[in-house]
């Protein structure tokens, strides 16, 4: 084999060394990317959950307070004689 031919052949080794190094890069890339996304999807999911637990609550909180002004219009009303 010839000197250039070596030489060739040798920056083929090389490159595919960091072909490979770069896939296996990647890849390991794409499964941290994988793993933030579930992450995110869990936080996401738990913030819906406390929201609606929220929006409960204010439900509950505007209806007993309409349930309490009725009360006092009502008292207020049966106060007032007819």
């Amino acid at each position: 084999m010839t000197d250039l031919a070596r030489e060739d052949v040798e920056r083929l080794v090389r490159i595919e060394a960091k072909l490979d190094d770069a896939l296996t890069r990647s890849a390991e890339d794409r499964g941290e990317h994988d793993r933030d996304i579930r992450d995110v999807r869990l936080e996401i999911g738990t913030t819906e959950q406390r929201v609606g637990s929220l929006e409960n609550w204010r439900y509950a909180i505007v209806a007993a307070l309409l349930m309490g002004a009725s009360g006092t219009v009502a008292a207020a009303i049966n106060a007032v004689p007819k």
